[in-house]
């Protein structure tokens, strides 16, 4: 979301909310404290102001129960005290997220997310959906049970919720080790039963993101299928590839990045991020194990990627096994822009030795199977001249004018074969000299569309 905070009705109902309690209590804390929320909203833009208002409204609510609920000091006066309300914190979010998670995930993903005791208080005798039923909460968040399913009062804060549950979880996992092989499941048996007939592949996607969408729905069940596969991870990871959890995923990021100024920046778009930019700031991990660089890369910030030392950041492995350059395949926003920071990691590691079939395996997939031209990725590196992805796709994917090429790799493809519906080839496309140099060891110059014209 890019959008003022001011102008999102819910915000400025949770804002309200607060205001008013503050004010018919008379708390000057409160005051102060609600003021200093207000300040948040008017200075930031997007979604940085977004996850700090939920996150003071959560607490809020939290605040409101076991003073009004059960009755006890928001501001505990002894250890013992203090270590009650601790709890108390720890059992409210706990309980909120797993329901939250119950609200938006599907049966078989919860399975690989959740833990058998988390699982059995989801059940409809469990103790967490029998709370709901009851009716007991008392926090305000929650509207009850529909068919079954926990319902709050806004979807938002069931995202709210769940972003907290999979932080909180993710943050103490064990890092992930090789996580291209639970990622991508059976891929590389897809492209065996591909090349076996490829006049049916042709025209199974009509565009890039078709293709990505089934390389996941391949891997997902693939993930089913393996016990060992360490679940809540790789179902994380695979959410960036769905806009139904980009808030989930959004909240998550916002609180693994809670105490890193300049990660935080990045994720939230602000505009001022460059004051956050120090040899500290550059330097700290979030609590997922991620660089700058990392958070950079998945969301897709140019602008901070031109000032950021990359050689030796490109290769560090975050929480879930994941380099920045793994990251541009699964990044939110435009994918021109995606492909923009792809070619800027290319540009610093095309002499270096990266299994790109392993570490890209999207786009291998793409140039394996795609033979329209218009949503092969190598059309989207030649129309907008990234001659450093150029560079690589071709010496990595494709076959020189010569068989020796075709001998130690039959996987390359020729790339004569992508053409666009008049049947030009790629080289037709090509606008600079830069990109046609590159293009030329690789193409028939002679090779003629439908009405006999070369490039």
């Amino acid at each position: 979301m890019d959008e003022d905070a001011l102008c999102n009705p819910l915000l400025i109902r949770m804002i309200a909310e607060q205001e008013q309690s503050t004010l018919q209590r008379g708390q000057r804390a409160q005051n102060v404290r609600s003021w200093d929320l207000g300040q948040d909203v008017s200075r930031h833009r997007g979604n940085r102001s977004m996850f700090e208002i939920y996150r003071l409204f959560a607490d809020y609510k939290y605040r409101t129960y076991i003073q009004e609920k059960l009755r006890l000091d928001s501001n505990p006066a002894t250890p013992a005290a203090e270590y009650q309300t601790e709890a108390l914190q720890q059992q409210f979010y706990h309980e909120l997220g797993l329901l939250a998670m119950s609200a938006i995930f599907g049966t078989n993903e919860l399975k690989n997310m959740l833990r058998p005791n988390e699982l059995a208080d989801l059940e409809p005798d469990g103790r967490c959906m029998m709370d709901v039923a009851d009716g007991p909460l008392g926090h305000g968040l929650l509207e009850g049970l529909r068919d079954g399913v926990p319902v709050f009062i806004h979807k938002t804060f069931a995202e709210f919720f769940a972003g907290h549950f999979l932080h909180s979880r993710i943050k103490n996992e064990e890092q992930v080790l090789n996580p291209e092989e639970h990622l991508m499941g059976d891929a590389d048996e897809e492209e065996s039963d591909n090349e076996c007939d490829s006049s049916e592949s042709e025209d199974d996607f009509t565009d890039i993101l078709r293709g990505m969408i089934k390389m996941v729905s391949e891997a997902r069940s693939s993930l089913l299928r393996k016990k060992e596969n360490p679940g809540m991870m790789i179902q994380f990871l695979r959410m960036y590839e769905d806009d139904d959890y980009e808030q989930v995923v959004f909240f998550a990021d916002s609180f693994a990045s809670a105490s890193c100024p300049l990660h935080s920046a990045v994720i939230s778009k602000d505009p001022l991020y460059q004051r956050y930019v120090n040899e500290e700031n550059l330097q700290v991990l979030d609590d997922f194990d991620r660089s700058v660089l990392h958070v950079a890369a998945l969301h897709c910030h140019v602008d901070i990627l031109k000032i950021l030392p990359m050689r030796d950041s490109l290769t560090r492995r975050d929480r879930f096994g994941m380099t920045p350059l793994m990251y541009t395949e699964r990044s939110y926003g435009d994918r021109h822009v995606a492909l923009r920071i792809l070619d800027m990691f290319c540009s610093q590691l095309h002499d270096a030795q990266v299994e790109w079939r392993k570490v890209l395996p999207i786009l291998a997939w793409n140039m394996r199977n795609e033979k329209e031209l218009e949503y092969s990725v190598l059309y989207a590196a030649v129309k907008d001249n990234l001659c450093s992805l150029l560079k690589v796709l071709l010496n990595q994917f494709c076959i020189k004018r010569n068989e020796w090429y075709h001998r130690i790799d039959p996987r390359r493809v020729n790339i004569d074969t992508i053409r666009d519906e008049e049947r030009n080839t790629i080289l037709f496309y090509a606008d600079s000299v830069a990109v046609r140099d590159l293009l030329l060891p690789y193409c028939n110059s002679q090779g003629g569309d439908e009405s006999d014209d070369t490039p």
